[in-house]
């Protein structure tokens, strides 16, 4: 009959679905960055814990060698670098340099470990300033991270500088104990973060279970309030209209009674069908066409259904359909979208304004566009249309019969046909309304006229 891309609406999510889906993605991610930062203080303070402890040993080894220098008779009288640093309380493979008061080396002190060379003029100066001062250097790849103390020697009154003792030794065992423990703790909270990940997930379920199951028990309320609730109103409605048809022997104001009731009826009938649409639409109970749609035509149609209702408005209508537009989908839901959109276009229009309904072909897209130069909608209210009972001006709503239903209903339809619905408007200029569906290719054929 026609060529045409294959096309398959994906699958329909409800707004229930997808506000636990979104609350759940939610918890999750919170029960996840606590434990990321529970386990993130806790592996700092035991990594730095461990550090600490490790490098204090170390200090305490080259202190000593330090101090044991100071007590040295010959470079405290002499004012010389000690010929020799003792042993015994030297750590194994330490190195040392020994400055004088001028900052001259006077000696090197070797245990054959191979260290690089210690000495450090700007090490000098500032153990001079400062007191005594420990610092880590690289020592390459051989030797890794070289631990270094500089310790200034003074006279007893602390006012004679003798020299500047500088002794380093390597950490490599010490570097790779940390870099082990560092590792460890990267994979240990790598794992545990997966497992909190399956089990946040586990614990939002749980949590929200009593919430989604009120969620549901309320749908299943509002489905069948709306349609228990049918058969009275219509039946008083027809009473009241019945009573009405003799008016002429009743009392003008038992006339104003029954009106009002038959009003009043009529707006509750629509709501009470608005919301059991709702109420379908949200348990996927309405059964989806996939029916060759021509978009021009629905828009042609309901255009010439809603023509006597926007002249009674003094809106003009217009449209604009240069061509076929051809989509997959449900034709009757496609003209209630349609004519939500129109309805709603002429409502909160003003006299002598003017609707354009525009439907046309964007690419590979097909595009309802339907254009009003009423009273426009606020920024801050703009982001809101489409959420449910959500009305910008409630005062005329009600007087428009508006239950802030219509435009949640059309973004579910268009959710539901894969499309997307989208609202642009200028305070006191107008709003357009743009529906955005994927477009199906079919030849041409001399039977594709569109009726305005």
């Amino acid at each position: 009959m026609f060529a045409r891309r294959p096309f398959r609406p994906p699958p329909f999510a409800d707004p229930g679905a997808v506000l636990f889906a979104r609350t759940r993605r939610q918890l999750t991610l919170w029960y996840m960055a606590i434990l990321v930062c529970t386990l993130a203080l806790f592996g700092l303070l035991l990594y730095f814990g461990v550090r600490q402890v490790l490098f204090a040993s170390v200090d305490r080894g080259l202190t000593a060698i330090t101090r044991q220098s100071e007590n040295i008779s010959h470079f405290t009288k002499e004012i010389e670098c000690p010929p020799a640093i003792p042993l015994p309380a030297a750590p194994v493979g330490f190195e040392g340099v020994c400055f004088a008061a001028d900052g001259t080396i006077q000696r090197v002190y070797k245990s054959g470990s191979g260290l690089p060379d210690l000495a450090d003029t700007a090490l000098f100066r500032r153990a001079v300033q400062n007191g005594p001062l420990f610092d880590t250097i690289n020592g390459g790849s051989t030797f890794g991270p070289v631990r270094r103390v500089a310790t200034p020697i003074r006279s007893e009154d602390g006012q004679t500088l003798y020299g500047v003792i500088v002794v380093g030794v390597s950490v490599r065992t010490e570097t790779a104990a940390l870099t082990v423990l560092l590792v460890a703790l990267l994979i240990a909270g790598t794992v545990m973060l997966v497992a909190a990940g399956f089990g946040g997930r586990i614990l939002a379920n749980r949590a929200l279970a009593p919430a989604r199951l009120a969620f549901e028990r309320q749908q299943t309320f509002l489905a069948d309030a709306a349609h228990e609730l049918r058969t009275p109103l219509t039946l008083l409605r027809a009473d009241a209209e019945v009573l009405a048809r003799g008016r002429e022997h009743l009392a003008p104001d038992d006339v104003e009674l029954l009106e009002d009731i038959i009003a009043e009826a009529g707006a509750m009938g629509n709501l009470l069908t608005t919301l059991l649409t709702v109420a379908r639409l949200d348990a996927g109970n309405t059964l989806l066409e996939h029916d060759l749609v021509n978009l021009a035509e629905v828009a042609a149609t309901v255009a010439r259904r809603i023509q006597s209702y926007a002249a009674a408005q003094d809106v003009a209508l217009s449209l604009h359909i240069p061509a076929p537009v051809h989509v997959l989908g449900d034709r009757a839901l496609l003209e209630q979208l349609a004519l939500i959109l129109v309805d709603n276009a002429v409502k909160y229009n003003r006299v002598d304004g003017m609707v354009t309904v525009t439907a046309l072909r964007e690419g590979e897209q097909a595009v309802l566009r339907v254009q009003d130069t009423g009273i426009g909608i606020a920024a801050d209210h703009l982001r809101h249309l489409g959420e449910r009972f959500y009305r910008v001006d409630t005062a005329r709503s009600r007087e428009t019969g508006g239950a802030g239903l219509g435009l949640s209903i059309g973004r579910e339809i268009a959710a539901r046909h894969g499309g997307t619905l989208h609202f642009t408007s200028i305070a006191g200029e107008g709003t357009t309304a743009t529906l955005y569906l994927r477009a199906v290719t079919v030849p041409p054929r001399p039977t594709d006229t569109i009726t305005p």
